[in-house]
This record gives C-alpha cells, sequence and structure tokens, in this order.
C-alpha cells in the first residue's frame, strides 16, 4: 500500500537536477607534445590547484597540441567557490607557463551538457572535402525537431 502511494505522491522530473562535483580545465598549446605538455603546463597547473581546498581527486591527460585536467571536488565545495579557486590558481600559475600557451578554461561537468548522440566519421579522403561533407550533415541533423 506504502509502495502505490509512493509511486503517485513522490515527483518525478525527466531529467532531475544531479550536482556533480567536477571540473574541467582545457587548454591549448601548439605545436607541443605530450610530454612537453606534462612537463611546462600540467605539473605547474596541478600543483598549484592541489593547494585548493576540498579537493578529491585530480585527474589530467596530455595529448599532442592540448591538455586537460579534471578536478574532483568533494561535496562540502560550493559551485561557487570552486569555479573561482579554481580560475585564482590559473591566474597565479598562468604568467609562467610557454607563452603559446592558450588560457586555461574552466567548465564545470553538467549531466545537462551531456550529447543525446555523438558520431565520429572516417575516411579516405582530403580533410576539406570531409570537413564540407561533414558541415553539411551537421546542419542537416540540427534542422531535424
Amino acid at each position: 500500500m506504502y509502495g502505490v502511494f509512493s509511486v503517485f505522491t513522490i515527483p518525478k522530473e525527466a531529467q532531475p537536477s544531479v550536482n556533480i562535483p567536477y571540473y574541467y580545465i582545457s587548454f591549448s598549446y601548439l605545436g607541443a607534445d605530450p610530454s612537453s605538455i606534462e612537463e611546462q603546463v600540467i605539473i605547474p597547473l596541478e600543483q598549484k590547484i592541489k593547494s585548493v581546498t576540498n579537493i578529491d581527486k585530480i585527474t589530467s591527460s596530455c595529448y599532442y597540441n592540448f591538455g586537460t585536467i579534471l578536478v574532483q571536488f568533494t561535496t562540502a565545495k560550493s559551485d561557487v567557490d570552486a569555479n573561482n579557486d579554481l580560475k585564482d590558481a590559473i591566474d597565479q600559475v598562468y604568467p609562467t607557463l610557454p607563452s603559446d600557451v592558450n588560457y586555461p578554461t574552466v567548465k564545470k561537468i553538467s549531466v545537462s551538457d551531456t550529447p543525446v548522440y555523438s558520431f565520429s566519421v572516417a575516411g579516405n579522403v582530403p580533410t576539406q572535402v570531409m570537413y564540407d561533407k561533414l558541415k553539411s550533415l551537421e546542419d542537416q541533423l540540427k534542422s531535424v525537431a
């Protein structure tokens, strides 16, 4: 009886709000290889970010031309404080980074930002031809309501 009552009285949401305390930091460093990015950018940023309070975990990745840092906070940290503290840490380190590094962006990961579909395309055609075909396909997909 309680189960049936609960089904009708508990509010239901199509997309419930879920607060995930993760922040994604990304930057580009054109012409740099992963080891250079790690040594010259990731390590200095991580050292400064580690001084921020209520961090649970830091994970980083280096690729050719760009790098990312994923910061997980404890639930005790407010979104505003987490965002401000990360930006302050970046502001303190950024002047010491190589001049070719673009200013890192900070983005809070949100469940509502998750794409419904993602696509990957490969082929033996020149890059510009592939881009032109995919741009047309993208426009067609966006027009579907």
